[in-house]
This record gives C-alpha cells, sequence and structure tokens, in this order.
C-alpha cells in the first residue's frame, strides 16, 4: 500500500505542473500547428491580393508580411523555402508600384541569392535579374533627379543672391554649380555657358572689368569653336555685353 506522505507529494507535484502550464506564455505552450500556419500563409496572401486589386499597396504590403512571418515559422529549417521567397519577391514588386525602389532592389538581390541556392530555379533567377536590373536603373534615375534638383536649387539661390547685392556667396554657389552641371552636361553645353556669364556679370557688377572681360571672350569662343551650331541668342547677348564693358572701361579711363 502506498504511503499517504508519497501520496501527498504526487498530488502537490502534479498541481505544480498544472500551474506552472497555466502561467506559461502561449506561444511557449504551443506553437500553431503546420496546417494552421499554412492556413495563414494562404489567408494572408489571399487578403493582400485583395487589398491590391483596391490599389492598396501599404495594406498589401502588410498582408504579405504578416504572410512572411507564418512562413518563416512553418518552414524554420529552411529559411529560403521556395514559398518564403516567393512571398518576398511579391513584396518586391509591391515596394516597385509604390516607388520605393531601392527597399526593392535589396529584396530582389537577396532573394535571387536564395533562388541560386535551389536546383531548378533557372528561369526564376534570370527574372529576378531582370527586375534587379530594372530597379537599379530606376534608384540610378531618382539619385540623378534628386542631384539636378539640388543644382537647381543651388542655381535660383544664387541669383537671388546676385539681385540682393550678396556677390561673394553668389560667386561660391555659381562655382558650385558650374562644377556639377560641367561634369554632367560638358564643358559647351548652353547651361554651362549661360552660368559662366553670371559669373561675368558679377565680375562686372564688381568693377572687376579684365575678369570679366576674359569670361564673356572665352564664352564667345567656345561657342564658335563647338560641333553644333552656336546658339545665336545667347552669342548676341554675351557679345553686346562685352562691348558695354569695353565702351565703360574706355569710359572709365
Amino acid at each position: 500500500m502506498e504511503q499517504p506522505d508519497s501520496i501527498k507529494s504526487r498530488s502537490a507535484l502534479i498541481i505544480i505542473q498544472q500551474t506552472a502550464k497555466k502561467c506559461m506564455p502561449v506561444n511557449i505552450r504551443k506553437r500553431p500547428s503546420q496546417q494552421l500556419l499554412l492556413q495563414k500563409i494562404k489567408e494572408q496572401s489571399k487578403l493582400a491580393k485583395r487589398s491590391l486589386k483596391e490599389n492598396n499597396i501599404r495594406i498589401a504590403i502588410a498582408h504579405y508580411e504578416e504572410a512572411l512571418l507564418a512562413a518563416y515559422d512553418l518552414y524554420k529549417a529552411n529559411p529560403k523555402h521556395d514559398r518564403i521567397l516567393k512571398i518576398r519577391e511579391n513584396i518586391a514588386d509591391l515596394y516597385t508600384m509604390k516607388g520605393s525602389h531601392e527597399d526593392a532592389l535589396l529584396l530582389y538581390s537577396s532573394v535571387k541569392d536564395g533562388y541560386f541556392t535551389t536546383k531548378g530555379n533557372v528561369q526564376r533567377v534570370k527574372a529576378l535579374e531582370e527586375k534587379e536590373i530594372d530597379a537599379m536603373n530606376q534608384v540610378a534615375c531618382n539619385r540623378e533627379q534628386k542631384n539636378t534638383e539640388h543644382i537647381d536649387q543651388l542655381y535660383r539661390l544664387s541669383l537671388v543672391n546676385i539681385q540682393i547685392g550678396n556677390y561673394r556667396r553668389a560667386q561660391s554657389l555659381l562655382q558650385r554649380v558650374l562644377n556639377e552641371v560641367r561634369i554632367r552636361d560638358g564643358v559647351t553645353n548652353d547651361q554651362v555657358l549661360i552660368i559662366r556669364e553670371h559669373l561675368g556679370d558679377l565680375h562686372a557688377l564688381q568693377l572687376k572689368i579684365e575678369e570679366a572681360r576674359v569670361i564673356y571672350s572665352s564664352i564667345l569662343k567656345t561657342m564658335v569653336e563647338r560641333d553644333e551650331s552656336p546658339n545665336w541668342e545667347l552669342y548676341a547677348a554675351v557679345k553686346q555685353k562685352l562691348d558695354d564693358l569695353v565702351f565703360d572701361d574706355t569710359t572709365y579711363k
């Protein structure tokens, strides 16, 4: 016959185990079954597609991210499982649609590396490479656009400084703009010549006659010698400034 103390000890142990089980967090007590995880992946993917049809890209991304979390939980032993890679590719496609090309590029590159390690995915790798290249081009285009907008802003700011008589600041800004535009468009481009014209104007305003004359003469020489025909309107304007400069210089002597 079992002793009363032994029965009491067993009863106490059972109570402790039951209490510990109740206090244990749900995610530790029991992981979702594979069937539930798979169901969640399908449901969230379906909701993402529905949101996309409604043109709600942000919500679609959120649904795919929920599906991705479930997929990672389901395929813990294989983070490069085809289902995981496909969901990540879908998210990258949505980033592209909303214009987040840098985020899309990072995802495409990562997903492509995942496909490289999976046999039989040659076509998927090729498709990812094409998407990756498109994203690269968009990123480069966006950066160029931002740089152009920055240059335009500096150029407008330089003209404002000329108007208010802040010549030193204006010259510094124009020189920065000139360096950038020269690299982008070449030394004979009309925009480069117009910026140089403004620099000549600055010298003239400060009565630095010789410096202004050198710049105006150089602009005319560049237009005559370049391969494309001169911008005759710009040529006439600069020629007039040079002639006026010579007249003013002889007046002051």
